[in-house]
């Protein structure tokens, strides 16, 4: 930058996310956001966490003592443990969501029941442009029993 010039802000500053998705393609949309200014909150069940912290140890990977995966996928992000199966996990879910601005999920994942719920329950029912994106997502993974809501 040129002398007496200051960068401007980051293009997602002020964008809060609370990301409660799984494994690489959803919680890397999140990372993006992150990587471009937004505060992003990765929710993951106490103990063992995204089963996608796990993957690193897999056959055909590289032997290291760093998970590099999960390191790239989670970079500029804060993390909090929830257990979304008690009412304390879910009041503080549906806190966190009420204060932000983009609520990241994919309600396909097992046990996203909650947050699903905390959705629904912060907005009402679904919009009509939410219904056609879940019929799309319905008809591109049928295998997957339930789809994505946004």
């Amino acid at each position: 930058m040129e002398d007496g010039m200051t960068d401007p802000p980051p293009l997602f500053a002020g964008l809060k996310v609370i990301d409660c998705a799984t494994y690489i393609a959803a919680p890397t949309a999140a990372t993006v956001l992150a990587d471009y200014g937004a505060e992003v909150i990765k929710i993951e069940a106490p103990g063992d966490g995204d089963p996608w912290r796990h993957t690193y140890l897999r056959p055909g990977l590289p032997d290291s003592p760093h998970n590099y995966p999960w390191l790239v996928d989670n970079r500029n992000k804060r993390g909090l443990a929830l257990d979304l199966k008690h009412a304390a996990g879910r009041a503080v879910l549906d806190r966190l969501v009420a204060q932000s601005d983009i609520f990241h999920h994919q309600s396909a994942a097992a046990g996203a029941r909650a947050p699903a719920r905390a959705l629904r329950r912060l907005r009402g029912p679904p919009s009509a442009p939410d219904l056609r994106l879940r019929h799309r997502l319905r008809r591109g993974r049928p295998e997957a029993g339930k789809t994505a809501s946004i």
